[in-house]
Formats: C-alpha cells, sequence, structure tokens
C-alpha cells in the first residue's frame, strides 16, 4: 500500500504485477533505463506521485545521488502507467496523469 491509499483489489494486483513485470523484462532486454513500482517521482517541486509502473532513462537515474536514489526521488519519469481500479475516481486519475 502506497502512501496510505486504499489497498486494490485482487484483479488490480494482479494486472498490475503483469503490468511491472513486462515492463521490467522489457527495461532489462533494452538496456537503456530502469523499470520500478511504484516509483516516488517528483514532477515538480510540490508534487510528489508514485504511479503503479515508471520508466527513467538510464542518465537521468545515474545523475541522482545515492541518497536521492533511495528517498522520493527528484526525478520525472519518461513512461508511467497508472491502473484504474473499479474504486478510483477517474476525475482524479485523469487530474494526476496531467500533473
Amino acid at each position: 500500500m502506497a502512501f496510505g491509499l486504499s489497498p486494490t483489489g485482487a484483479k488490480t494486483g494482479w494486472r498490475n504485477a503483469k503490468l511491472n513485470q513486462r515492463l521490467a523484462n522489457w527495461a532489462d532486454e533494452n538496456g537503456r533505463g530502469i523499470a520500478s513500482t511504484p516509483t516516488p517521482a517528483s514532477p515538480s517541486p510540490r508534487a510528489k506521485r508514485s504511479p503503479d509502473a515508471a520508466w527513467v532513462r538510464l542518465e537521468a537515474w545515474e545523475a541522482l545521488t545515492d541518497e536521492e536514489q533511495e528517498r522520493f526521488a527528484p526525478i520525472r519519469p519518461d513512461f508511467v502507467s497508472e491502473l484504474r481500479s473499479p474504486q478510483d475516481d477517474l476525475a482524479h486519475l485523469q487530474a494526476k496523469m496531467t500533473e
């Protein structure tokens, strides 16, 4: 459970696991970045988000200090994915993705 959010249902958890498995496999094969979930990211100084899955270019990841990599990274992922659970509000998710 990330940041006090309600846990997802079993189907959403399974979908999230498959999404992250495939993204991580692709990132390993590609070798140009890292995949992570949930990925703490700060797309702006005031916003802290944790998408269900994300991919970051290797150059951007390696530019972070070890300390930054261990906490809420001040980085904008190059790819993010957010799975919608049946209980999720679509407008809220759309606002999150826009940010």
